[in-house]
């Protein structure tokens, strides 16, 4: 019987893990999305499809310099991108 329970809390903390780090996830796009319009000037109400596309562009050139300074431990110049 307690090795059910045990189970079962394990379920429910693996759940509670991945909850949280979505939930970090999510703010970390909406932060990233926040920098984004401050530093390109756009207003919320102004946003075009365009700019939505240049997030995407910029967000994901954001996620490779991540990449890049994990593996080598510094920022990845112009042509390393």
């Amino acid at each position: 019987m307690i090795s059910i329970e045990k189970k079962l809390f394990k379920s429910y903390l693996e759940v509670e893990e991945r909850s949280t780090h979505t939930i970090r996830q999510y703010m970390s796009i909406l932060n990233w999305f926040e920098e984004f319009l401050s530093l390109k000037g756009v207003s919320l109400q102004q946003l075009t499809e365009m700019d939505i596309l240049t997030f995407q562009l910029w967000i994901k050139e954001k996620h490779l310099q991540t990449l890049f300074k994990q593996k080598f431990k510094r920022e990845p110049t112009a042509e390393e991108l």
